[in-house]
Parts: structure tokens; sequence; C-alpha cells
């Protein structure tokens, strides 16, 4: 976990957690769970914050069991610490990982004082048979942000809609939108969408419903950014695409639109300080789609103003998994100041390909 700067607690921290590669765990995933709490308490109080602070979190795992071993570790720890239940925005997933090694859990975190959180009636949050709230809110706002969890295709008695990938996409945007109105937003404060999928033969089915859904809420010039990624599993067995967003709390929202026809979502997308844009780049090549993606990316910003030196917060969806080390030192090299994540993201097609999903802050030097 990176240093603290001085006045830290005075903006938005952007986090990477992990315990070191290689550490040794011999109590497995909820030992390594409440080490690594631990260690982004230690490190949130260095920079001037408390765990409370805590507005969102990010989770990958190594296998879907680690999940549920987590959960117990996570429900303990954060209950003491998180005042009125007043819990991060929470997106998980399952990426493989190390191929088992330490670090079997790694998150992006971000973190500031005076945020404020919302839960809809309109969609689940509480599971079966749970006497406490989770430990997740359904959307977070700080510094003119508004982070949402990730959603799935679940109606408010927690059951799939539907046990193909149609039916829990729909599902999926529905509760997101549900949410967002319940924070006083709409469509048009979204920045960015990332669509989370566990089956790449899903992509064209889960594009046509996004597509659709977009057309009914957008100017096909005012969409915002549409990430799609693959991961390995989700929370839950059954459980086929995730959604989750981030959108402006109060600034109008500016879009670049890609200019291809059909286009799901714009390259760039821009409110107040805060831009949102990707980069992708494919090839045969894997430590050098760092640096192509980038230049894709810093392309894509500086259509609204910005540039990569704004980044605080890039993460990079890369293929294929034994590519990390190359991805890991060159994300260090092109964005040391800002919070990094690589993550392994199986294409099925067997190429290399490297998508940087980036947000920035135009405000981060001031």
């Amino acid at each position: 976990m990176a240093t603290a700067e001085p006045g830290a607690s005075t903006r938005p921290q952007f986090i990477t957690a992990a315990l070191p590669p290689g550490t040794e765990v011999a109590g497995g995933i909820q030992e390594e769970a409440e080490r690594l709490f631990a260690a982004l308490e230690a490190d949130l109080e260095g920079r001037g914050l408390t765990f409370h602070d805590v507005v969102a979190l990010r989770y990958f795992y190594t296998e879907r069991s680690d999940y549920l071993e987590m959960n117990d570790v996570r429900a303990g720890f954060f209950r003491p610490r998180f005042r009125d239940h007043a819990y991060p925005v929470s997106t998980g997933v399952v990426t493989g990982g190390r191929g088992g090694a330490t670090p079997r859990l790694e998150l992006e975190v971000l973190a500031a004082p005076g945020k404020q959180v919302t839960n809809s009636d309109r969609v689940y949050r509480t599971f079966r048979g749970a006497t406490e709230p989770p430990a997740f809110v359904h959307a977070g706002r700080i510094a003119g942000l508004l982070l949402l969890s990730g959603q799935v295709g679940f109606d408010l008695d927690l059951k799939l809609v539907d046990p193909g990938p149609t039916g829990q996409a729909v599902r999926a945007l529905e509760n997101l939108e549900h949410v967002i109105q319940d924070c006083g937003r709409g469509p048009g404060d979204v920045l960015g969408y990332t669509v989370y999928l566990t089956r790449p033969e899903d992509r064209a089915e889960v594009e046509a419903v996004v597509d659709a859904f977009a057309k009914r809420r957008y100017a096909d010039d005012r969409r915002p950014v549409i990430t799609y990624v693959y991961v390995g599993e989700l929370f839950m067995p059954g459980v086929l695409v995730e959604v989750d967003a981030i959108a402006a709390d109060g600034e109008p929202v500016t879009v670049v639109p890609s200019g291809a026809p059909d286009a799901a979502g714009a390259r760039a997308a821009r409110a107040g300080r805060w831009a949102r844009a990707d980069g992708v780049a494919r090839g045969e090549e894997p430590d050098r789609l760092v640096a192509q993606a980038a230049d894709a990316l810093a392309a894509n910003l500086a259509e609204v103003g910005a540039g990569l030196d704004d980044v605080v917060r890039v993460t990079a969806w890369f293929s294929p998994a034994g590519a990390r080390e190359a991805v890991e030192s060159a994300l260090a090299a092109r964005f040391g100041d800002a919070a990094r994540m690589a993550v392994p993201s199986p294409t099925g097609d067997g190429g290399a390909t490297l998508q940087l999903e980036a947000l920035a802050d135009l405000e981060r030097s001031a």
C-alpha cells in the first residue's frame, strides 16, 4: 500500500491493497482477510483517515469459496468500525488470482471523510436468515461522485430472474437504475458502467441488452463509457452478469462519442473534476500492450481535457493470465502515482488483450 501524503485526508484517496506476494498465511483466506483489513486500517490512519471513511471497495478473489470465508471476517471487522451501518459500496469478482498463491484477496479502495450512503427499497440487500444488514450499501457519495455497488439479476426475494444472461442483464440494469433514481439522479448523470461477464460467449447477448437499455435512455452521442470485462466467476453459482457504475453527483456530464456506428459507449466522459475513460490494445506481445493501451487512454482523456497524470485509479484487465508480471511492471512505469490493479480477464480466444479502465481527478495536484 502507498505511503501517506501530507494533507491526504482532505481529498479522496485511491488505494490498492493486498498482502505481499509469497506471504505465509497458515489460516487460509480468513487469516489473510483479517491481516489485510488490519493493514488497510493502519494505512488509512497514516493518511489521517479511519476505516469508516472507506466509501467503495472492489474485491478480487481467487476462488468463489474465498468470498464466503472472507464475508464472515468482513462482517466482524466492519460492524464496529462503520457507524450507523454506513458500509462501503462493493463489487466482488473471482479472477483466479495468482494461481492459489498469496495474495488470494486484493482490494481497490476509495476513502474520504464526509461520505453519504443510500440504499434502495426496490433492490435486494438483506440476505435470507440474516439478523444484521450486510456489510455493503447500494450507493455512496463523496466529492461530486456517486458510486454504485455491483448489481446482478436478483429480484427482491434474492432469486435469479433468469438462468440465462439476457434476463439477468436486464434485471441488473434495472436494479442499478432504481438505485440511481433513489439517489435523486438519472441516466444522464452516469459517467460509466462496468459490465462483468463470466462467459465470453455471452458477450453479444449482453451487449444487445445494454444497447437496447441505452437506446431508451440516451441519444447516440450522449451514452456514457461502457466497459465489458471477463471474470472467472461471480459471487454465487448461476450468476452470469454483474453491472456497477460511477456517476456524477451534481455536475453536468460531458461525453465524447466513439464515432463508430452502433457503438456501445463513449470514448470518455467528464463531470467537473472527474473523468472516466478506457484504453484498449490487442496484439501478440503482452509486455507492449500497456504502452499501447495507455496511448489510447491518453487520447480519449485528452478529449475531455484530462491526461494520464490526472489518473488516480487504473485497472488493467489482461489476457493471458501469464502476462501478469509484465503488465504490473509496465503499469508501475506508466502510472506510478495512481492506484493500480492488474486483473486476469480470460477472453477465450487465446490472444493477448489489455483493457485499461481509468478514473481521473483533475484536482489531484491541487
